[in-house]
């Protein structure tokens, strides 16, 4: 099913909207007029966010100051991920988080939802979605913290 939206350009040096932006499944399409500008973004397995694709190419249209992202992953032992691996939980709002470990990987999973691999960026660090959502451990208080654009949620490891 195809959805149109508009989408706000965060950049002080572009204070218009987008054009008119279609977005189908992995596809992305924006054209700004006034500019003849057209942005075309397609992904098979989407992990860093669009929002920051898009403005990179924007950047660099502007020849604003752009740094190309690093994509390296740390390492992490398995007997260091081992140490976070556990139920999680929030009273406020009641949530529960579902670490588990397969290889070198750890993986979270809210609730009933499918699980997905967590990215490593330190040794007790880690982030899905492009870094939009990041964990962070705290073993030997028991502790995760969310970090999602928000305030900070700590949860408490289950015995």
């Amino acid at each position: 099913m195809d959805s149109y939206a508009y989408y706000p350009c965060q950049k002080q040096f572009v204070s218009k909207l987008f054009g008119s932006s279609r977005k189908v499944g992995f596809a992305w399409l924006a054209y700004l007029p006034e500019e003849k500008l057209a942005v075309a973004y397609t992904s098979n397995a989407k992990v860093y966010p669009v929002t920051n694709i898009v403005s990179g190419v924007i950047d660099i249209y502007y020849n604003e100051p752009f740094q190309i992202p690093a994509f390296e992953s740390i390492a992490v032992s398995p007997e260091v991920l081992d140490k976070y691996v556990g139920v999680y939980s929030s009273p406020a709002p009641p949530v529960k988080f579902t670490i588990t470990r397969d290889g070198a990987t750890l993986f979270v999973q809210a609730g009933t939802q499918s699980a997905a691999p967590l990215e490593a960026t330190a040794q007790d660090k880690f982030q899905i979605l492009g870094g939009r959502v990041v964990f962070e451990f705290d073993a030997a208080k028991k502790q995760m913290i969310q970090k999602r654009g928000g305030p900070e949620r700590v949860f408490t490891k289950k015995k």
